[in-house]
């Protein structure tokens, strides 16, 4: 039987409640400010609202894993496995996604603005609403995307996919 995961005090987070993340998957609306996670399982990881600012995920595991409205400004991720991930509404202003795997990824309205996506996989993924100004990108990798109303790396808005 898994251990439940209460949200940590506002002034950051202790090594339970990470202990607790990684065996149950659950930490709705944690503080997990620069946690090192690299590398773990957090497959189906419920996890909306947490914030992971300069968090270390590079090499996680988090397919169909919930990070909606995730707060992930800074963190790197990458290598990250986030196929099927929900990340609506998440911010990952300035993250390292380079390589990530975002297969059907569902980020709709979620902020990219100036993250490092080289070399990601955005096969299917829903980036209706999505903002990705100054991100680092190969536009090659949104050929099958879904953008409506996508605001791209160079300022532009897409409606392609509405």
């Amino acid at each position: 039987m898994f251990a439940t995961c209460v949200a940590a005090p506002a002034f950051g987070y202790d090594i339970g409640d990470q202990r607790l993340l990684v065996s149950d998957g659950k930490c709705k609306k944690c503080d997990l400010t620069d946690v090192d996670l690299s590398g773990e399982n957090l497959t189906g990881a419920y996890l909306p609202g947490a914030i992971l600012t300069n968090a270390n995920l590079s090499s996680t595991d988090f397919t169909g894993a919930d990070l909606i409205y995730s707060n992930m400004v800074g963190a790197d991720l990458s290598d990250a496995e986030l196929d099927n991930a929900k990340l609506g509404g998440a911010d990952l202003t300035g993250a390292d996604l380079s390589g990530a795997d975002m297969t059907y990824a569902t980020m709709e309205g979620t902020i990219l603005n100036d993250a490092n996506l080289s070399g990601v996989v955005l096969t299917g993924a829903d980036l209706s609403f999505a903002e990705m100004e100054g991100a680092t990108l190969d536009i090659g990798a949104l050929a099958d995307a879904i953008l409506c109303d996508t605001v791209m790396p160079d300022g532009s808005r897409d409606k392609s996919g509405c």
